[in-house]
């Protein structure tokens, strides 16, 4: 009986001057991974291609299926510290990108190096604490049956996404995780799209990149998947930095939308909010409250946050927004956010700023 040595997804990360956070991440995803391996057997009539598996009994032999690490893609776009030397030591070989300022790219990149069509994407201050790996096992099976057997089709047409096209209008469901950022103020929580099938998904977006559906599908409904991360890239004494980063980049995405012929602009006005909303945050980190009212103001002026439903990003605008005025005591001008108490009012912070 032939035995699968490899899960059907495969985590991918990239990485730059991680030698602090490498040690973590690659001990928790160890972690998940083993409990996984543990506590699963190879059941009668499994395969390769289809791995069935059952719970270990308590008089069975316990067999692992998978290596304590999983599938495993990690780019280095260009580090200086140990984080070579960390990766080294525990076997693991980085691919290498040279970095263009464009994070989509470098994602997009190590994700075409995956073995698998699945993928979980993490960055590496991101620590797996809970993962069912047999439900993220049993999505892809349901996921794939409604494909009608695009699992069998070659990777080049996958990574290329010509199974978009050929399979279905209708792509796969993509899979939310929960990440619970430490920040300043306490934990957030949130659920970002981080499981998704490449034949039919890529990032797009230089700063702050988003996964997006290929060309020639329709839209994809999300799932909520049990898998928990906790996030310490917002922690005081490195908040700074990468605002400080993301300001050039975002400084220069933005420059690029206003470079746009009139007619094209107006295809990208939400993308260009998006992104004044962005580098608000980072004049927020960094306390340069006048320039983030400037940028929330045009963010909102743009017209996408008049309109219900709003994206979790346009809701987090509207507070970030409240916040900001407040920080400069212009408590009038807060005032003038109760427009949105329509679309806001089930919004903790948004009552908070009125």
């Amino acid at each position: 009986m032939m035995k699968p040595t490899s899960l059907r997804f495969t985590v991918c990360t990239i990485i730059k001057n991680e030698e602090k956070n490498l040690p973590e991440f690659l001990r928790s995803l160890q972690t998940a991974f083993s409990r996984y391996a543990a506590s699963y057997s190879l059941a009668s009539g499994a395969s390769l291609t289809s791995p069935v598996y059952r719970r270990s009994s308590q008089n069975s032999p316990q067999t692992p299926p998978y290596p304590a690490l999983p599938p495993l893609v990690i780019v280095d776009t260009g580090s200086t510290d140990g984080s070579l030397s960390v990766l080294e030591s525990r076997g693991v070989s980085p691919a290498r990108f040279s970095w263009r300022d464009d994070f989509a790219a470098a994602k997009n990149y190590a994700v075409s190096l995956a073995k698998t069509d699945w993928i979980l994407f993490l960055d590496a201050d991101e620590f797996l604490e809970e993962a069912d790996i047999a439900a993220l096992e049993t999505f892809i099976t349901e996921e794939e049956a409604k494909l009608g057997g695009s699992a069998n089709a070659p990777k080049k047409a996958a990574i290329s996404g010509d199974l978009a096209g050929t399979f279905a209008a209708q792509p796969p469901a993509v899979g939310q995780i929960l990440i619970a950022s430490e920040t300043e103020g306490g934990v957030r929580e949130e659920y970002l799209r981080r499981f998704f099938h490449r034949g039919f998904y890529r990032y797009e977006g230089k700063i702050h990149e988003q996964l997006v559906l290929l060309p020639h599908t329709s839209g994809a409904h999300v799932v909520r998947l049990p898998v928990r991360v906790r996030h310490v890239g917002y922690r005081v004494e490195i908040i700074k930095e990468k605002a400080k980063r993301d300001k050039r980049l975002l400084l220069s995405a933005l420059k690029e939308t206003e470079a746009l012929k009139e007619t094209e602009a107006l295809e990208e006005t939400e993308k260009k909010a998006y992104l004044q909303y962005q580098l608000g945050m980072c004049h927020m980190r960094l306390k340069e409250y006048a320039e983030a009212q400037e940028v929330f103001s045009q963010a909102l002026s743009a017209g996408s946050a008049s309109h219900s439903p709003l994206s979790t990003w346009q809701r987090d605008l509207i507070d970030a927004y409240g916040y900001c005025l407040l920080d400069q005591k212009l408590y009038r001008e807060a005032l003038s956010l109760q427009s949105y108490y329509d679309l806001a009012c089930d919004r903790a912070d948004y009552l908070f700023v009125l």
